[in-house]
């Protein structure tokens, strides 16, 4: 594996900007760009002191939280008995040592309710603990706790934490930094706390010239799994400075196999106690291969940072090609008639991904309750959920638990989240990064006994190397799209169910396939006279299972046949049915359908003109006013006025 020599790409007006001068200590060019902004942090006591040279501060923060409580875990036992506590292992402690904590932050709800409060700091999380401390909570959230007597660290591993008696919740906030944290919550046990949230709680550490000076945790680095060859590959995560020193410089090591090589980074301004995002895409291979890849942070300010044991990425095996084939990305939507949020996730959806080819859609109606439209195997697919949490509107994208590169917004136990506008966007072109590890064909046709049956031919073979021992399936399903009904909670009785799992075709966990020897199979499917053949579609995609783990069900590929064509007029669908218009927001739906759509302003200026097997069309983008809006279907035409 070697990287393409070749320059930079930037414009040499940025090069003369002191922020951004680099120097390259390696035995290739390579092409990047890296952009830092810092961002602060709460820091309650720290002063900074300054030389002509170097910033520095005086104390440093030993905590995981960020200052906002967002989240409350619940106490379970009868005595309201709780606690939590962070782990710092010795190659954090040594860095410590002889420095002292005189405060601690905790945060607290309903303080009015607290019997007792004992802080503590410990070797072992067990009692007698090392110091301990009864204290006084005078307010609701950050409560601020002097020490009777400074702890002084002797180097070896230490927990701080808490017990609190009286309260039903533990405090919790968003997690900054990822360390050991544990929790006691039921029968006065301590168990590791595992969740993207950290305890509301912090000590300040004091110690002038002994605090370290240079040390850095490298987190949220977003890898790359694939590569073209030649092309540049993107790394994004965050740097967040935990020493005392103004960070100047940073020296970077990619790992690739065998082969390692530095790059370093001058002119930056990452302050103490703050953390700042980077973006460095600039490392190309050029020949093909599946490498190990690591990135790590060697030094800073020239200077070896002093506890290695964060500084480095996960290492991911990189499968880089001449080529891929682009895959289809199955979005499996989670949504009930029971769900009043579900419509407005189904209109962002719609409005998202209008005209977009490369994804296919399946709705399961589960999740929160059920209704007239779920079918057995959506119920099956909660499995996906976590045990003790379903809820909708919700989904996943090709089966996969993004959780390691996207935390923030993942639950590390499955692939199922919320539907978000701020979150979809992101996660969808993650999605779409991912290759065809297979492909998947579907021939369709109707069959020549029966008007209403179809027969189905589904055959494929394998594109890149599959995990060994799979157990790999082919699923198939029958959907319908713009499926109107009135009795949808928060649409007002008027709305159009997006692409529902009508039939699945194949077992509820697929059908067992060799997808490296190649694949085939074939279906036979009665399609009921209720079902509107003219928005129905047959879906293929092929995927892994496994019963023990809800995280590795990856779907490999994913097809779509339209049955419109084989049915070019739905015998139920009436050929008499007036067109009439209903306003759903934004939204103008046809129940009849359209061939085409215009747009017209009341001067006479067409303004959209759209023709396809669609129910609904969005005006969002329109100023109010009135319009006048033609629609056409089956040689049937008709006019509206609008008033948006």
């Amino acid at each position: 594996m070697h990287p393409v020599l070749s320059r930079w790409e930037i414009p040499d007006a940025l090069f003369a900007h002191p922020m951004f001068t680099m120097k390259f200590t390696m035995k290739f060019t390579i092409e990047a760009f890296i952009l830092f902004a810092t961002l602060c942090c709460h820091n309650p006591i720290a002063a900074q002191t300054s030389t002509s040279d170097i910033e520095r501060v005086d104390s440093l923060i030993l905590g995981n939280c960020n200052i906002p409580i967002v989240v409350y875990e619940n106490i379970y036992n009868n005595s309201l008995s709780g606690g939590a506590a962070l782990y710092y292992p010795k190659s954090t402690m040594q860095m410590y040592k002889d420095c002292q904590i005189k405060e601690l932050y905790i945060g607290i709800a309903n303080y009015k309710s607290i019997e007792s409060l004992q802080i503590f700091i410990t070797h072992r999380l067990e009692e007698p603990y090392d110091y301990i401390q009864s204290s006084t909570i005078t307010k609701n959230n950050w409560n601020r706790i002097t020490l009777d007597q400074p702890f002084i660290p002797d180097g070896k591993p230490i927990y701080i934490g808490y017990m609190i008696k009286g309260a039903s919740t533990l405090c919790y906030t968003e997690a900054k930094e990822d360390n050991e944290e544990w929790i006691n919550q039921r029968d006065n046990t301590w168990e590791k706390y595992v969740n993207r949230y950290s305890a509301a709680l912090y000590a300040i550490v004091e110690g002038g010239s002994k605090l370290p000076k240079h040390n850095i945790r490298l987190k949220k680095v977003k890898m790359p799994y694939y590569s073209l060859t030649n092309t540049p590959i993107s790394f994004e995560g965050k740097i967040s400075n935990l020493g005392t020193e103004t960070i100047h410089s940073l020296e970077y090591i990619y790992q690739v196999g065998t082969e390692q090589y530095k790059e370093e980074l001058q002119g930056l301004n990452i302050k103490s106690h703050t953390e700042a995002p980077f973006h460095i895409s600039g490392l190309k291979l050029a020949e093909e291969g599946n490498p190990d890849l690591t990135l790590s942070v060697v030094n800073i300010n020239g200077y070896p940072d002093q506890d290695m044991t964060d500084n480095s990425s996960r290492t991911v095996t990189l499968l880089c090609r001449n080529e891929f084939t682009e895959r289809k990305v199955l979005l499996e939507v989670f949504s009930t008639e029971r769900c009043s949020s579900c419509p407005s996730a189904h209109y962002y959806l719609s409005k998202e991904l209008e005209g977009d080819q490369r994804v296919i859609e399946l709705g399961h109606h589960s999740g929160f309750y059920d209704d007239k439209f779920t079918i057995p195997t959506s119920v099956e697919y909660e499995w996906f959920y976590r045990p003790d949490r379903h809820h909708a509107p919700a989904m996943m994208l090709d089966r996969n638990n993004m959780w390691e590169n996207y935390p923030e917004y993942y639950d590390v136990e499955t692939p199922v989240i919320e539907i978000k506008e701020k979150v979809f966007p992101t996660i969808y072109a993650n999605a779409l990064k991912a290759p065809a590890f297979a492909s998947v064909h579907l021939n369709v046709e109707k069959n020549n006994t029966y008007e209403r049956t179809i027969n189905i031919h589904v055959y494929g073979t394998e594109l890149l190397p599959l995990p060994p021992k799979g157990n790999e399936r082919l699923f198939l399903f029958l959907t319908e799209d713009s499926v109107f009904s009135t009795s949808q909670v928060g649409s007002n009785k008027s709305f159009y169910h997006r692409h529902i799992a009508r039939k699945g075709i194949t077992g509820t966990w697929g059908d067992p396939i060799s997808i490296a020897e190649g694949f085939s199979a074939d279906y036979s499917v009665d399609i009921p006279e209720t079902w509107n053949t003219d928005n129905m579609n047959v879906i293929a995609f092929i995927g892994n299972y496994d019963p023990e783990n809800r995280n590795n069900c990856h779907v490999y590929n994913a097809e779509t046949f339209s049955l419109r064509s084989l049915f070019p007029t739905d015998l139920h669908q009436q050929i008499t049915e007036e067109l009439q218009i209903i306003r759903e927001g934004s939204f103008v739906c046809i129940p009849t359908g359209y061939d085409k759509i215009k747009l017209y302003s009341m001067d006479g200026q067409c303004l959209l003109s759209d023709s396809g097997n669609k129910q609904r069309i969005s005006l969002e983008k329109f100023p109010k006013g009135s319009y006048v809006l033609y629609i056409s279907s089956r040689n049937r035409q008709k006019t509206f006025k609008l008033n948006l």
